[in-house]
């Protein structure tokens, strides 16, 4: 489970830092891809573990859809510790956006303005 958390957080890393700094982007969208299809690939092969595997036609839901579908896969196989592990990544995910933003705004690095 580490591994998919750590691939998350290199997620919101990438596109965070992509926001301030331009020149990253490109960096961001083709980091998040793979990370992406490595934690859709973590929860197939974790539902085998467990044996209860996610059924053959919502795998294509979970790859379509894998920011829905991680959440609602915590909960549907952990049940209450599930919902406990989302509220905990919850307040550890908006404190390191906001550490983030914080260490871009006072190295001076901004958004740039929409022309």
């Amino acid at each position: 489970m580490w591994r998919a958390v750590f691939a998350f957080y290199l997620i919101v890393l990438s596109s965070t830092a992509a926001g301030f700094v331009p020149r990253w982007a490109p960096v961001a969208s083709l980091l998040s891809l793979p990370l992406t299809g490595f934690i859709v690939h973590w929860m197939m092969i974790d539902s085998r573990h467990r044996r209860h595997p996610i059924p053959f036609l919502s795998q294509d839901w979970c790859q379509l859809f894998p920011y829905l579908s991680l959440p609602a896969y915590l909960i549907w196989s952990r049940g209450w510790r599930g919902v406990g592990w989302l509220l905990l990544h919850l307040v550890v995910f908006v404190g390191f956006c906001t550490a983030i933003s914080a260490i871009c705004m006072l190295r001076g690095w901004s958004i740039p303005a929409a022309q």
